[in-house]
């Protein structure tokens, strides 16, 4: 390496007296056609790794693309150096190869034996993905990349001067900086122009280095057999390693090179070089990414959602939740406790220095006065504020004066939910999944919470009395009634059921406007659902994301950004509802048509279930995103 160092010395030298690209030329033209010593090889081969290696370096830490003008030259200058090495090494190997593995140097040899252990197996697999990485990811990817850069920067190159020329006009810019301004638009066309060549250098020095391969690998073994008389099993070992141990020595700086064309073509050009540019916009948001850390520290997994028939206990369709869910929506199916979200939520806003937390503060009436908004709690403290977003839930007080549209539409079913110790679970069913147990008018929902130390029941059943509140020992014997054809695993989970209490279930037409000014509703305030998909809470949280994001690009403009949250969310939220009401009535069917439902659910594959669920899972885009 410090023989290396030598030559960029030399180099550096040479570069200031404008000789450094004539003598890069003059002795790649040189190692084509002249024999070398192997120790020449060598320090070439250390040479242009290492050249590799700043160029590299040299693309990461440039603040943009323009200050590296001379990249497309220089990946022609690399390209040409490898090459002529490769022809040089191959002069060598086939002359001297059959002496032994040593006989192309230490470099070479180096990364037959060492890199690869001396097994021309491994090293030809090796060099296989080597290339495959090279030629079909990264090269293929900076090539289009290129293409695309080049075409536009091209096309882009009138309205730019015509731009320059108005602002020179309108006294916004005097004469040099027009002039500097028109400079940096030429230079730029020059070099993404320059790139989407250089870019075919590198494509094509990948091609060149799989077919050099093959050939040194061939000719090598007819020079060992049939000039040397090499038996047939040796020479093809000899030759075919230090083939390998030349195209490795090959193949790695062209890897870098093709990375170092890769980033420069993505570069976007900034005050900040890329390890602080990337560092700084992946982590910029770190509030999100420690919300995110804390939600799955809370968080359980299942392997499966999974419906069984509650009459006869057999399973009539699944979800998988595990890695293959994974595989195709990216991210993990996780269930978590309500309680915990909320707590995990409202530590995020406790360290928030820009929120303030008022409890108790449930908010009755709200005045709009154009310019901000006033509103009154229940205990009569007013507050005021740029703007409103009632996220009080589905009988929301805020919808009711905002809208006056009624109450909630009650479907005829009510619900009642339990969560117990899982060590005091004695039904016979699984504890690791999400199940839904479906019958005719009534189900069941059980799932883990905190890491298997909880289980959540959750029991629903059509009636026509929707009273929250009554006779426990009434409801035992009603809930026992409906469920007296059921399996014994509901009966059992039954039994376990608190009854102090229960919910009637519903949820409210969609609508496509849920704001008026500076008031605007948020999840099951603008858009309730029943439960058949559990989307309550992500809804709202999506809102949430998606309501922020309007409001930051709106610059203070509440109007445009509530008006440009409705409709990004509300055709999404209304498919929420409409899929939901349509599956609550396929959980409860009854008779020929819960044998149909039953048989259609049944004959869904994985790849079904998730091309059904794609809308759902793939998420949304946000007005800012689109």
């Amino acid at each position: 390496m410090s023989t290396a160092v030598a030559v960029f010395d030399h180099l550096k030298q040479a570069g200031r007296r404008g000789l450094g690209a004539p003598l890069i030329v003059m002795l790649a033209l040189a190692m084509m056609m002249l024999p070398l010593p192997t120790f020449i090889l060598d320090v070439l081969f250390s040479f242009n790794i290492a050249l590799s290696l700043v160029i590299v370096l040299a693309v990461v830490y440039v603040l943009k693309p323009l200050d590296f003008a001379a990249f497309p030259t220089i990946v022609l200058m690399a390209t040409l150096l490898r090459l002529a090495l490769n022809v040089a090494s191959t002069r060598v190997v086939l002359m001297n190869g059959h002496s032994g593995h040593a006989a192309a140097g230490k470099v070479i040899e180096a990364f037959g034996q060492f890199v690869i252990g001396g097994n021309f197996a491994v090293g030809l697999v090796v060099f296989a993905i080597l290339t495959i990485i090279n030629f079909v990811v990264v090269t293929k990817g900076a090539t289009r990349v290129s293409e695309v850069t080049a075409r536009f920067t091209l096309d882009s190159m009138p309205g730019r001067q015509m731009a320059i020329d108005a602002d020179l006009n309108a006294g916004m810019i005097n004469q040099e900086q027009a002039r500097e301004r028109r400079q940096e638009v030429r230079e730029e066309a020059d070099f993404y122009g320059s790139m989407d060549g250089a870019s075919k250098f590198v494509r094509g020095d990948a091609t060149a280095g799989i077919l050099i391969l093959f050939i040194n690998i061939i000719g090598g073994f007819a020079v060992g057999v049939f000039q040397h008389g090499l038996p047939a099993g040796v020479a093809a070992r000899t030759y075919t390693l230090l083939t390998i141990g030349d195209g490795l020595v090959a193949q790695v700086p062209a890897l870098m090179l093709s990375i170092a064309t890769a980033i420069i073509v993505t570069r976007v050009s900034r005050s900040q070089d890329m390890g602080k540019q990337v560092v700084g916009q992946l982590f910029a948001q770190p509030k999100a990414l420690g919300v995110t850390a804390a939600v799955l520290e809370h968080a359980d997994a299942p392997p499966a959602v999974v419906m069984i028939d509650a009459i006869t206990g057999e399973e009539v369709t699944h979800v998988s939740t595990g890695s293959s869910f994974r595989a195709r929506f990216k991210y993990p199916y996780i269930i978590v406790h309500r309680i915990d979200l909320h707590n995990v939520l409202l530590d995020a806003c406790r360290r928030d220095p820009l929120i303030t937390l008022e409890p108790d503060a449930m908010v009755m009436r709200f005045q709009d006065h154009d310019d901000r908004i006033a509103v009154t709690t229940e205990d009569c403290r007013s507050f005021e504020g740029e703007a409103l977003i009632g996220a009080d839930g589905i009988r929301s007080r805020t919808r009711a004066q905002l809208l006056a549209d009624g109450d909630p539409l009650p479907n005829g079913f009510m619900a009642f939910r339990t969560i117990v110790p899982m060590n005091d679970v004695t039904a016979d069913v699984r504890r690791d999944i999400v199940a839904l147990w479906g019958g005719p008018g009534f189900h069941i929902v059980h799932y883990p919470l905190r890491h298997g130390t909880l289980f959540n029941i959750v029991a629903v059943f059509r009636r026509s009395v929707h009273s929250e509140r009554g006779d426990v020992a009434a409801y035992r014997a009603e809930l026992e009634h409906v469920y007296r054809d059921a399996h014994p695993a509901m009966k059992a989970l039954l039994a376990m059921l608190d009854l102090g209490r229960r919910q009637s279930v519903g949820d409210r037409d969609p609508v496509r406007h849920w704001h008026k000014g500076r008031v605007v509703l948020l999840g099951d305030a603008a858009h309730p659902t029943l439960q058949s998909l559990a989307q309550g809470a992500c809804m709202a949280i999506e809102d949430g994301l998606c309501l922020a994001e309007c409001i930051a690009a709106a610059n203070g403009d509440y109007e445009v950004a509530f008006q440009r949250f409705e409709t990004a969310r509300a055709v999404r939220t209304a498919r929420v509802t409409l899929e939901s009401r349509y599956l609550w009535e396929v959980y409860h069917s009854d008779g020929i048509a819960r044998e149909v439902y039953w048989q259609m659910l049944g004959e869904r594959s994985d790849k079904d279930v998730f091309q059904c669920l794609a809308w759902l899972y793939d998420g949304f885009t946000t007005p800012e995103q689109s």
